[in-house]
């Protein structure tokens, strides 16, 4: 198998999906900041509905667009290992993208529920929010779990193939220069020590 893949390529996936997860935190938790300050201070709008509307929705697409990026990069980079995933892993996989969907639910939830009569915003918004953080906890652990193996393979193939070229670059070796004991390394010049 050539491996042509870049370690550092994992870091971008969990990049995205932490970033994914923020996005909809932000939705959930502009929700809580209009309830608390309209509660505060007695004002019927903090912020326009408009403007909250067209804020979360915006920052939904965004938490979408990064999951999407997520897995459309990992899908892309277990084509190119040919990586099988276990029955677990496979589980794992499935677990975390269920999650991920599930906040995205709730998420849209939470942007809709001004609309409902007779509902508690600040309990919804709470309990969002502490859901979402406890599905992205798992999903992170989920994910990482599921993607041990294989990027222990790209990590070993990776760097296994910098040594070749680093060999392949440096057919001779060279031997370190032996240091005079009367050359002061903290003085400048090639003065020696008196």
């Amino acid at each position: 198998m050539k491996n042509n893949i870049n370690p550092k390529s994992f870091i971008i996936i969990k990049f995205l999906f932490t970033i994914g997860f923020l996005f909809l935190y932000s939705a959930s938790f502009l929700l809580l900041i209009k309830i608390l300050k309209e509660q505060k201070e007695d004002v019927t709008l903090f912020i326009q509905t408009k403007t909250y509307l067209a804020i979360t929705i915006f920052l939904v697409t965004l938490g979408l667009v990064c999951f999407i990026a997520f897995l459309l990069i990992r899908i892309n980079i277990n084509k190119k290992t040919k990586y099988i995933y276990s029955k677990k892993e496979k589980l794992f996989l499935y677990i975390s993208v269920s999650l991920i969907l599930v906040s995205v639910i709730l998420s849209i939830f939470t942007i809709s529920s001004i609309y409902i009569k007779n509902i508690n915003l600040l309990a919804v918004s709470i309990s969002v929010l502490s859901i979402q953080v406890m599905f992205s906890i798992t999903c992170s652990i989920l994910e990482g779990l599921t993607r041990m193996k294989e990027q222990q393979i790209i990590n070993s193939l990776w760097f296994e193939n910098e040594l070749k070229e680093n060999t392949k670059n440096n057919n001779s070796v060279t031997k370190p220069k032996k240091l005079d004991s009367n050359i002061n390394p903290f003085k400048d010049g090639d003065d020696k020590d008196d």
